[in-house]
């Protein structure tokens, strides 16, 4: 009868077993795809059954990859019954990274709620995992989420000081896109703090990421932008001048 345990239970082992390993290799692959084809990434995970995720560790990863393939296919939501569990397991147990990740989505969930306050924390604490990592896209996008925050709330110094950091990361990448709304807000950020002349350097370094994307409305934007606040400090510069005729 022994044998017979000894045999049922290595025939069931073999069956969750094999399925446990096709999951993970599901998950491996959609985490692969996600950077460059996340609507490919979110099929892969679509075609894993819920039943198949046997323990807490294939759930939570399941959860914060699909919660990745969400936000990259610009699908919003603002319910966080998925990424709590992701956030549940890596926030006692995870790497960094998947601390970071963690945190990152579920302020993600926050901003699609309209919620700043919870979206602030959680970007916080996602900031405080993500500069432990090498992950600089990451870090760059924390950084210019929490700028915007800060900007709106007009705390234009802090938020100057996390665009410029930011573009440091975006610039390990080469990421010109996002290099270009990282210096939009330094020059936003500049303007509202009466610093004309500096604004003038990060308005130019807009214009010159826009003509490397090519983008032609940007580059319009940003040539009358730089003519526009040329003429002030013009102008401000003769006033000045004629006070003392």
């Amino acid at each position: 009868m022994k044998y017979y345990y000894a045999a049922l239970l290595a025939v069931l082992f073999a069956l969750f077993g094999c399925n446990t390993s096709v999951v993970r290799n599901s998950l491996s692959r959609a985490e692969c795809l996600m950077a460059e084809s996340p609507d490919s990434a979110k099929t892969v995970l679509d075609s894993i059954k819920r039943t198949d995720l046997k323990n807490r560790a294939l759930k939570a990863r399941f959860a914060l990859l699909y919660s990745q393939a969400m936000d990259k296919c610009y699908i919003d939501t603002d319910n966080d019954s998925l990424i709590s569990v992701a956030l549940n397991y890596y926030s006692k147990r995870g790497s960094d990274h998947e601390k970071a990740l963690s945190y990152y989505y579920r302020g993600v969930i926050a901003r699609n709620a309209k919620d700043i306050d919870k979206e602030v924390e959680y970007l916080v604490r996602a900031k405080e995992y993500a500069e432990k990592t090498d992950d600089a896209y990451l870090n760059g996008l924390i950084y210019s989420l929490l700028a915007r925050k800060y900007y709106i709330q007009f705390s234009f110094e802090e938020a100057l000081d996390l665009y410029k950091k930011a573009v440091t990361e975006f610039e390990k990448t080469n990421n010109i896109a996002n290099q270009l709304y990282a210096y939009s807000g330094i020059h936003n950020s500049l303007l509202c703090l009466n610093r004309k002349e500096k604004s003038i350097s990060s308005a130019e370094k807009a214009l010159e990421l826009s003509k490397v994307l090519n983008n032609t409305t940007e580059i319009a934007l940003w040539e009358l932008e730089i003519m526009d606040i040329g003429n002030k400090i013009d102008n401000v510069d003769d006033i000045s001048r004629t006070k003392y005729l």
